[in-house]
């Protein structure tokens, strides 16, 4: 069986890794990738292993991956290549491992969420939101911020005039849409409510994806993404994903 699964990536003279989990939830890889949009992924098993039938993408978009034994006796290396540039859910299966005495041992999957090589959009996004929590974080009562509606004038859901009205609307009752998120049980670490499931008439038409944040290891707030239903829930889950990270991250450093 596999012991450990990581996208490992060359920095200056070492090699670190990002290490990702094969349930739950998936790993983030926030580092850009290597040319042609490549990641390396080491599998670590509990014995020497001498090869794998093959390895392919089960979600994601990219090249057939490929299989090498190494870089110790008891790895795999799968190569991941020509992935999409924009954020994406990915994953990876592993068949057919071949032990050195001739054991055939469980295919297995892992799964990450990565980036593209142009994250200057996803800086801006969380640099506006830490400006806009440290804004507000003295003040008592929930406050609702939000930004990019004018991005849902692009999808035809919301060129209905009345349609958009009673999202704006929504949107702009602060304390109606913070009651709304505050029912949401956050039973996974991101958290995807389409369509008719929405409590509200305003996103009945709409997906939200939503996550947490936290503040001296204290959930703190919500961050999510309101689109239409038909939206790209991989790539969301995974800007949605990273955005809660980094601010996390970013918080704790400004509460030291």
């Amino acid at each position: 069986m596999a012991l450990q699964v990581a996208s490992r990536k060359q920095h200056g003279n070492g090699r670190f890794n990002v290490n990702l989990p094969t349930i739950l939830d998936p790993g983030i890889e926030c580092r850009v990738p290597g040319a042609n949009n490549s990641y390396s992924l080491i599998y670590t098993f509990n014995r020497p292993v001498s090869s794998a039938d093959g390895a392919s993408l089960t979600q994601g978009s990219g090249n057939q991956p490929t299989v090498t034994v190494g870089p110790n006796e008891n790895q795999l290396t799968v190569s991941l290549s020509g992935l999409a540039t924009t954020p994406q859910h990915l994953v990876v299966a592993l068949n057919g491992i071949h032990d050195t005495q001739g054991n055939t041992l469980t295919g297995m999957s892992s799964r990450l969420d990565v980036l593209g090589p142009d994250r200057a959009e996803q800086r801006r996004i969380i640099e506006r939101l830490i400006e806009s929590i440290t804004t507000h974080q003295a003040q008592r009562q929930t406050v609702v911020l939000h930004d990019g509606v004018r991005n849902l004038l692009r999808h035809p859901e919301f060129v209905e005039v009345a349609r958009l009205e009673e999202l704006m609307e929504l949107l702009e009752q602060g304390a109606k849409l913070a009651t709304i998120l505050q029912q949401v049980a956050f039973e996974k670490d991101v958290e995807i409510i389409i369509g008719r499931e929405n409590t509200s008439s305003g996103l009945r038409e709409c997906s939200l994806v939503l996550t947490t944040y936290k503040m001296a290891e204290r959930v703190r707030g919500t961050i999510g993404v309101i689109g239409p239903t038909r939206m790209h829930y991989g790539q969301v889950v995974a800007r949605v994903r990273l955005v809660s990270h980094a601010t996390s991250d970013v918080l704790a450093h400004l509460g030291n």
